[in-house]
C-alpha cells in the first residue's frame, strides 16, 4: 500500500512539472503574440508573415512570470518548435529553430541541441513536413508560406 502510494505522488509531481514546463511555454507564446500584434498592428508589412528578426527583437517580453527558462522533457520539445514556428510563419532551418528555442529560453535537452531538435522534428511528421533542403514547415501551412524561401538571416 504505501509503495503504491509513492509510486501515486512520484507520477504526480512529474505530471505537475511537465504542466509547470508547459504553462511557462505557453506564457512566453502568449506574451511574444501580444507583442507581435501590438508592434505590427496586426499586420506585418510583409503580407502578414513574421520575420526571423522580428521575432528575435521581440524576445524581450517572451519570458513567462517567475521563470528564467523552461526545461521541457524530450517528449514535448515537438511543442516547442511548434510554438516557435508558429510565430516566425515561414520555413526555417534546424539551427534557426534551435535559435529561436535558445533566445526564447527554452532549454535543448541533450548534448547536441541541433541533432535533438531534427530528431523532434523527424518524429512527429504529422506536424513538420520538410520542403527543401534543411528546411521544415508545419505541415497544415498553406502553399504560399511552404514555398517561401528565407526572407532573412536571424
Amino acid at each position: 500500500m504505501l509503495t503504491q502510494a509513492k509510486t501515486e505522488i512520484a507520477n504526480i509531481e512529474r505530471q505537475i512539472r511537465d504542466l509547470s514546463a508547459r504553462r511557462d511555454l505557453l506564457w512566453r507564446f502568449v506574451a511574444c503574440s501580444k507583442d507581435l500584434m501590438q508592434e505590427e498592428s496586426g499586420e506585418h508589412a510583409n503580407g502578414g508573415l513574421a520575420s526571423a528578426a522580428s521575432i528575435v527583437e521581440s524576445t524581450s517580453n517572451f519570458v513567462a512570470p517567475n521563470a528564467a527558462s523552461a526545461a521541457l522533457p524530450y517528449s514535448k520539445l515537438w511543442e516547442a518548435i511548434r510554438l516557435v514556428m508558429d510565430v516566425a510563419k515561414r520555413p526555417l532551418t534546424v539551427p534557426e529553430i534551435g535559435g529561436l528555442l535558445e533566445k526564447h529560453k527554452i532549454i535543448i535537452p541533450g548534448e547536441h541541441p541541433r541533432e535533438t531538435v531534427r530528431s523532434a522534428i523527424g518524429r512527429r511528421d504529422d506536424v513538420f513536413e520538410k520542403i527543401d533542403r534543411g528546411y521544415y514547415v508545419l505541415r497544415y501551412w498553406p502553399n504560399n508560406i511552404k514555398q517561401m524561401h528565407r526572407d532573412e538571416e536571424l
